[in-house]
């Protein structure tokens, strides 16, 4: 997943990522950054750095993760 930094106020990586895949927690997000799941124009980042326009943010999810859903268990029926 792949996201193009437009028209945003310089703001930490971890609240935009947030904001645009709201599924995911901050402090999973704040994981994934960590981990190097989550790059900025295409290197590893922190939770802090601040993000501004034009940035290219690159959202990996780890296999056994593979969307922000898969922590989401089903109803029973």
């Amino acid at each position: 997943m792949q996201f193009l930094v437009n028209d945003t106020p310089s703001e930490r990586i971890d609240i935009f990522v947030t904001r645009q895949v709201p599924e995911l927690t901050r402090s999973r997000v704040q994981s994934l950054i960590k981990s190097g799941d989550i790059l900025l124009n295409n290197k590893p980042t922190k939770p802090k750095q601040t993000v501004s326009n034009g940035d290219t943010i690159d959202v990996k999810f780890p296999t056994q993760n593979l969307s922000p859903l898969s922590h989401r268990t089903s109803p029973s029926m």
